[in-house]
């Protein structure tokens, strides 16, 4: 039963982490009017360049009265992508080299490429494509070497209550559109295996501390 729920898991994990990386920008789009170095720290020990990851916040906004139409502030997790892999707008990745950790750009978006304004990052918002130019204000929180890795068990207590109920586990992997169970075992059957070995006192719940995954926001 251990051995059975451990693999279990650990492929459902393996699944979610799989599908998170296949969401892409359409990238037919200019590449930026103008570039503004808004902040830059004393001293620089990394650059960004391509392969590296980068985990940033944003502000987008019309240019023509400051309105904010877009921001990752207080999203769940740490917004983060891999620099010329071409997942986000050619404005970012074209003006997004040779930063430094704590450095704040802005970006200026015409929005007259062949497709209009468009997605910028996946999650983020599409602008007003009557609006005009927008510029996006970018500040580098932190160069990675690798995708930094999701805090599973903020993603699946969905009451943020500290503890995942059986529901919230089917709920979760549910929403993820994980398949390839074995044809014998059920979603709810391989949840009650998880819980079966990693609910310690039975109580129906797992705790933070009996969770087996990941659960500490790691960059």
């Amino acid at each position: 039963m251990e051995r059975t729920s451990v693999i279990c898991f650990t492929y459902l994990f393996a699944a979610f982490l799989l599908n998170s990386r296949f969401a892409h920008a359409d990238n037919d789009h200019d590449t930026g009017r103008m570039v503004v170095v808004q902040e830059a720290p004393e001293t620089c020990e990394r650059q960004t360049k391509d392969g590296d990851y980068l985990v940033i916040k944003y502000v987008g906004k019309y240019t023509d009265d400051g309105e904010q139409f877009d921001d990752n502030e207080g999203k769940e997790d740490a917004l983060h992508f891999k620099l010329g892999e071409g997942k986000v707008l050619p404005a970012w990745e074209e003006n997004l080299k040779d930063m430094c950790t704590g450095e704040i750009r802005e970006i200026f978006v015409t929005g007259t490429g062949p497709e209009g304004h468009v997605l910028p990052i996946p999650g983020g918002v599409v602008p007003d494509q009557t609006r005009g130019e927008v510029s996006y204000q970018i500040e580098l929180v932190q160069i990675l070497d690798k995708p930094p890795t999701p805090n599973l068990f903020k993603k699946m207590d969905f009451d943020g209550d500290n503890r995942i109920s059986k529901t919230e586990m089917k709920s979760f992997f549910s929403a993820q559109g994980l398949g390839g169970l074995e044809s014998e075992e059920s979603l709810d059957s391989a949840v009650n295996n998880i819980f079966d070995f990693q609910d310690k006192d039975k109580d129906q719940w797992i705790s933070f501390d009996e969770f087996p995954g990941q659960k500490h926001d790691e960059l």
